[in-house]
């Protein structure tokens, strides 16, 4: 390896040559490399959701769950099979032996469930099966308001939505909030009654008002016509003209039997910023996008809108490339602070500006170097890689300064910069070499470690590594370079000199003092690593410190059955908890819309802390805890927001998993542990997930009274379907709008038992 040493001094246009090409290439590799908060982590899990429309918990559990659960359980590789059932919804989550094939168990699982659609209820949608990814929270987070759009929604999913799914740089765009405009046919049952009708009567009119086939060619002059028949229906007064035809023949016109107008349904979901109604849109990346390129092209996009539509305003309520940005340039100025106070400290020792440069140098060409390999790893630019190449801005130098210094020796016996340089770097070649494999060795586990643990720390070890690697070649090749060409002169005389002299001397009086009482010495260590051990014990253990990044979300699960008027009486009480702390600078709130895997179908409110706030994340977050703590009719999560505290880095709660074959057993269990729960003064709040289904009335049927009136089971569910929820008969198109056409009757008719 000495023969690199001598080229390199030899040749120092071309090592100048080599260096500008690690300079471009490390710059390059900087710009280029994603950055997210953690490295890209893939959890060997699966979960598969589906939907079972109007069922309950328990026919969910035992005609969706059950069948999925069996499929899927025999899979290779599988370690637990866990299912959630709530009313609608069917949750399977699937977790796997790391080091599985995480593609082909996809597959796999895929093609277990297709075998079994065909098994599960008619009413119920296929599932659908998904990879869990660390990164599958919404990158950004985006309200809409306009002082002049009546309806917001309409123009959000019809001009917003689409601009944003064209973007490369999104995978998915969720909307949340508004409410949607529909043609409702309202029934009059008296004049129902007068003529001799009923509600299927009336679908059916609808559902043929939009007509159109093929009927084949037809000959004009020269020409061969396609001919086809077609009816449409584009205005309200259309509608009414709708003929009916009775069975005493005579016609009667939809009007005559009810009234039709355009109407607004029911809100699904409920979106506010600061107490405001709005519209949320949550946009989502892929994995292998940074958050900064989909914050660019989102905001780009919003500029266009808006410079086209003046009436709308956007407010960024949450974008995580800002906090991204925000922690990757801590940890970079930590980094470049780093280097100055090293040059600083070599400065102090060495005594000589162009000594201190000589040596500096090996760091940024090393860090540029680093981040060459890194992207060729595939690695991010994240908080776990910079704080790796932080703790190795140290370890940089300790070549460097080993070199140099052997360099001065050398120079000492007379002899010129050239024959200085190759000798001393010839004397410690083995010595810096030793010591730099012996550091890769202690990280080289760290790096290959597997699991989950694995995919967070490896780039850690491997930035280490890379970083300890680069600056091996910098002492071996760019020190004795510049040795040679700045020529440096060693101080021996400085201040710091000789006070390390005097510590020195110091350090070999006590010394042999030691050494003369050998097994005290032994035994003071051996205490002293007993000590130690034993304080392990104190320490607490998780896979991420917890971060303050001043985020709260307020997770709530309403008791099942309760109205919508309850929730939202709910959800002002605690937006006014929210709202008038002094540290929250602003709150946003969803309900009923977004991702079942994050909180979608329920209700969350985030709040933003200020920066400059009095109290801390978690001191906030206990405050709530106590204010809900006595609140009825729902069960209150609040948590931090971030994604240390997403693998469990955050405290405040833990849970209890109870299993066994009888349910009833289940339910006796969870309601000892619910009362002792309750009576420990350390505990806020105990809720179970064990029968979280909403009451319900069940209707009897008499068979055979039903049988003597000729009617079916199925008859008689649809006409109580069609009462309580009315039906959807076909669609129209009103002024370039489409519209959903619902035939219904009057509020309040069919609803109350």
């Amino acid at each position: 390896m000495i023969k690199l040493t001598e080229i390199i001094v030899a040749r120092p246009v071309a090592a100048i040559m080599i260096m500008s090409a690690i300079i471009v290439f490390g710059a390059m590799a900087l710009t280029s490399m994603p950055q997210e908060l953690t490295p890209d982590m893939e959890m060997p899990m699966l979960v598969i959701s589906a939907v079972y429309p109007r069922a309950g918990a328990k026919d969910v559990e035992t005609e969706v769950s059950k069948l999925i659960e069996d499929a899927v359980g025999t899979l290779s590789g599988v370690r637990t099979v866990t299912s959630h059932s709530s009313e609608n919804i069917s949750l399977v989550i699937i977790q796997y032996e790391y080091g599985i094939d995480l593609k082909r168990a996809y597959t796999d699982a895929r093609e277990r469930i297709d075998g079994i659609v065909n098994d599960l209820p008619d009413e119920a949608h296929t599932p659908v099966v998904m990879e869990i990814n660390m990164n599958a929270m919404p990158s950004m987070a985006l309200s809409v308001t306009s002082e002049t759009n009546e309806n917001l929604l309409h123009f959000v999913e019809r001009e917003v939505v689409p601009e944003f799914e064209k973007l490369s740089s999104v995978s998915s765009v969720d909307v949340s909030g508004g409410q949607e405009d529909y043609v409702r046919v309202e029934l009059k049952e008296e004049m129902l009654r007068e003529y001799g009708l009923n509600i299927n009567l009336i679908i059916g009119a609808l559902a043929g008002i939009n007509f159109s086939a093929p009927l084949g060619k037809a000959d004009f002059g020269d020409l061969g016509l396609a001919v086809r028949i077609e009816t449409k229906y584009e205005t309200i007064d259309a509608l009414n003209s709708i003929p009916l035809t009775l069975r005493s023949g005579d016609t009667i016109r939809l009007s005559d039997v009810a009234d039709i107008y355009i109407a607004t349904m029911d809100a699904q979901s409920i979106s506010r910023y600061n107490s405001s109604e709005n519209i949320t849109i949550s946009i989502q990346k892929p994995q292998n996008v940074s958050a900064d390129r989909v914050s660019a092209h989102v905001m780009r996009e919003i500029g266009l809108i808006t410079a086209a539509h003046p009436d709308i305003t956007f407010i960024v309520i949450n974008d995580d490339s800002i906090q991204i940005a925000s922690s990757i340039n801590s940890v970079a100025q930590t980094l470049v602070l780093a280097i100055l106070i090293s040059m600083l400290v070599l400065f102090l020792f060495l005594g000589d500006i162009r000594a201190c440069l000589i040596v500096g140098s090996a760091m940024p060409i090393s860090l540029l170097a680093t981040f060459i390999m890194m992207d060729l790893m595939g690695y991010t630019l994240n908080i776990v890689s910079m704080s790796g190449l932080v703790i190795g801005v140290g370890m940089m130098v300790d070549n460097s300064i080993v070199v140099i210094d052997s360099c001065f020796k050398a120079r000492t016996v007379k002899k010129t910069f050239t024959e200085a340089a190759i000798e001393g770097t010839k004397f410690v070649m083995l010595s810096i070499l030793a010591v730099t494999l012996t550091t890769v060795v202690v990280f080289l586990p760290i790096a290959s470690i597997k699991g989950i643990a694995g995919q967070m720390f490896a780039p850690l070890g491997f930035s280490i590594i890379f970083a300890l690697a680069a600056s091996l070649f910098s002492a071996m090749t760019l020190v004795p370079l510049f040795f040679v060409q700045f020529k440096p002169v060693e101080r021996k005389k400085s201040l710091v000199l000789k006070f390390f002299k005097k510590v020195e001397n110091g350090y070999a009086k006590l010394l042999s003092k030691v050494l003369r009482k050998k097994k005290t010495v032994v035994a003071v260590t051996l205490a002293f690593m007993a000590l130690s051990i034993y304080l392990i014990s104190f320490l607490n253990f998780e896979m991420m410190p917890s971060t303050d990044d001043g985020v709260i979300r307020i997770s709530l699960e309403t008791r099942p059955g309760l109205k919508l008027e309850r929730v939202d009486d709910i959800l002002i009480e605690l937006e006014k908890m929210v709202s008038v702390h002094p540290d929250v600078e602003r709150y946003s709130l969803t309900s009923g819309s977004g991702n079942i895997l994050f909180g979608g179908g329920g209700s969350i409110i985030t709040a933003y802390l200020d920066k400059n706030r009095n109290m801390q994340t978690s001191e906030v977050i206990e405050q709530w805890r106590l204010e809900t703590r006595y609140m009825l009719d729902v069960d209150i999560n609040i948590s931090p927001v971030s994604q240390a505290d997403m693998m469990g880095a955050s405290g405040g709660g833990f849970e209890i998993v109870l299993r066994s074959d009888c349910l009833e057993k289940i339910k006796e269990a969870v309601d000892l542990v619910e009362e002792v729960m309750n009576n420990h003064p350390d505990i806020i709040r105990v809720s179970s997930g064990i029968d979280r289904t909403s009451p319900q009335a069940e209707i009897v049927m008499d068979t055979l009274m039903a049988a003597a009136l000729n009617v079916s089971p199925q008859m008689v569910t649809g006409a109580i379907f069609t009462a309580l929820n009315g039906s959807s008969a076909s669609d129209i198109r009103i002024n370039d709008r489409n519209y959903s056409i619902r035939v219904e009757y009057p509020r309040g008719r069919y609803q109350s038992l």
